[in-house]
């Protein structure tokens, strides 16, 4: 069952939001601890015995480091062991994986499952940093409910455990919250079946016509569908759970910042998502950095493991390494003064993102067949490139349009009184629309 599935919609969540709502607000991590087991052994039984090895490992871990962290003789056993877990928690994220990826090839929405198993991982690992650093050292409840949150075991947001455990340990509803959980919920969700699902069909479409009859303008235009695809798929999930999170109480603050124009490769990779890049600056850059006194390996670290994350393969290696030498080389060309450190900045962003993209799409395109990238209209090249321009103008646009600045900056400019009896209404028919695409799917 997935955050965009009929029966988890139109059932799944009804039910559980009851249930929900009757649970003293004390007892609701146990009930949500009992949902996320249901998500994980509904994966195969296989799957929850490795959770629950990892979750027993965490809970008693954390039991020894909270007593002996501030023993200066148990110190390096605290440190053994949260790199024991972590070593743990990599296999985890492989076991989830299922495989998928590491053969080197990406689609552009298959490959975002293997980040369900990473969510746990880098839960476990911040609840256990954490606790090394003064945390409190959770019940097993809370433990449970935090590491595997159902809303989040698609792509995130990724938390961190000292930001959350309060949330989880007690968590409270809230109408406005609510009100705003829908709302996210609905808009993610049609993202997602509208323009993420769309993009994907035509590029499965793409993939399976002849590689002579892609012309160089159709496989240029592919690598954009794939992309906008991606890109859509990332931002409609994050969406999704952080409105079921909000639903549940658990505060969760929006994961990503749409921004046209990024001044910095960072400032790029932290708005496609908030909290994982977060999560990567306090578990991965600041302890490099502190460890080695290496800026430069740290910056190329964080990103190199934030593009794995979302593409575990040969092309999130190469589109990492990438972006992680063009983060360094910016940090070393943007020395100047402001005026021209932004200008050189968003052109600079600009093209590293536009390079790191068509890597991931390339090495999505290979397993069908690279076409000659020639801008040739050879052998049919002209006809498949007319029906990709009239079959992905639309989603195209609206991909650009809902991932850009442009639909924030509307809303907030927007008449309140307005907005506020809009809304609903184009809820109701976002609503019905993605109703209608799933069930139309399923038939």
């Amino acid at each position: 069952m997935q955050l965009y599935s009929f029966v988890y919609l139109f059932f799944f969540l009804p039910v559980f939001m009851g249930l929900y709502k009757l649970t003293p607000a004390r007892y609701r991590k146990w009930l949500i601890a009992a949902a996320n087991l249901f998500f994980i052994a509904a994966n195969g039984v296989k799957g929850l015995a490795v959770y629950g090895v990892c979750l027993a490992a965490a809970f008693f871990s954390g039991r020894v480091i909270s007593r002996q962290q501030h023993d200066p003789s148990g110190i390096s056993r605290c440190r053994a062991l949260i790199c024991a877990n972590s070593l743990l928690n990599a296999v985890l994220f492989l076991f989830f994986s299922q495989g998928r990826g590491l053969s080197g090839s990406i689609t552009a929405l298959d490959t975002l499952s293997v980040a369900g198993g990473g969510v746990i991982s880098l839960h476990f690992v911040s609840y256990l940093v954490d606790v090394y650093h003064g945390c409190k050292p959770a019940d097993i409840g809370t433990l449970t409910a935090y590491s595997s949150f159902f809303p989040l075991m698609s792509t995130g947001p990724v938390l961190r455990y000292r930001r959350a455990t309060e949330c989880f340990e007690c968590p409270e509803l809230n109408i406005r919250h609510l009100g705003k959980g829908i709302r996210l919920y609905v808009f993610g969700l049609a993202e997602y079946l509208i323009i993420a699902c769309r993009l994907s069909s035509i590029w499965q479409e793409i993939t399976q016509t002849a590689v002579k009859s892609r012309g160089g303008a159709a496989a240029w235009l592919s690598l954009l569908v794939w992309y906008g695809a991606f890109i859509s798929a990332v931002t409609s999930l994050l969406i999704m759970g952080q409105g079921t999170a909000l639903m549940l109480g658990i505060h969760v603050r929006q994961p990503f910042r749409r921004r046209i124009f990024a001044d910095t490769v960072y400032s790029r990779l932290v708005g496609i998502s908030v909290h994982l890049t977060m999560w990567i600056k306090d578990y991965i850059v600041l302890p490099i950095k502190q460890a080695f006194g290496k800026r430069y390996l740290a910056a190329f670290a964080g990103v190199l493991f934030g593009m794995m994350w979302f593409c575990f393969g040969a092309g999130g290696l190469v589109a990492g390494v990438t972006a992680g030498l063009a983060l360094v080389l910016q940090i070393k060309l943007t020395s100047a003064e402001k005026a021209s450190k932004f200008v050189i900045g968003v052109v600079f962003t600009k093209f590293a993102t536009a390079i790191t993209a068509a890597c991931l799409a390339v090495f999505a395109l290979r397993p069908y067949g690279l076409p000659s990238f020639k801008p040739d209209f050879a052998d049919g090249g002209s006809e498949v490139f007319s029906y990709m321009i009239s079959s992905a103008w639309l989603p195209l646009l609206a991909a650009l349009f809902v991932n850009g600045s442009v639909l924030p900056t509307a809303l907030r400019r927007m008449n309140t009184r307005w907005l506020s009896f809009i809304m609903p209404v184009i809820e109701l028919i976002l609503l019905v629309l993605c109703a209608a695409y799933m069930i139309n799917n399923s038939i």
